[in-house]
């Protein structure tokens, strides 16, 4: 399975990439997320964390903001990617994101390890009486 370029397989089969799942909690359609204001703004706090080299924990973003770029983050690490940085494409910025894939070792080994949308998830998820961490 090669896509975009990759070598080795996911290890999370995804349900939705980054931008699908921006524009979905943005509520808007894909084509249009580079020209969404929250999106520029969640760009803007990504570029600002590599340039001045911080922890998120330190940098001063909006509530209501953080509340979103939270959502779209946890979303997008149960879908198996992570550490959203800048890249430029044609002189326009955009999110890129890295992706949990097999790593050589995994390959050779003997265990089978199965991951799925529940592996990184950290949804709530009601079962029951009890509120619990989505953890099958």
């Amino acid at each position: 399975m090669q896509q975009w370029g990759m070598k080795t397989k996911p290890l999370i089969a995804y349900e939705r990439t980054p931008s699908e799942v921006i524009a979905k909690i943005l509520n808007v359609d894909t084509f249009l997320l580079k020209t969404n204001e929250v999106y520029q703004s969640i760009i803007g706090v990504v570029e600002a964390r590599e340039k001045a080299k911080e922890d998120w924990p330190n940098l001063r973003v909006d509530p209501a903001l953080q509340k979103v770029m939270s959502r779209v983050f946890s979303e997008c690490k149960r879908n198996g990617f992570f550490y959203p940085h800048i890249s430029i494409s044609k002189g326009k910025k955009g999110l890129a994101w890295n992706q949990m894939v097999e790593s050589r070792q995994l390959k050779k080994s003997k265990h089978v390890i199965n991951h799925d949308l529940c592996s990184c998830c950290e949804r709530i998820c009601h079962r029951g009486e009890k509120e619990k961490q989505c953890w099958r």
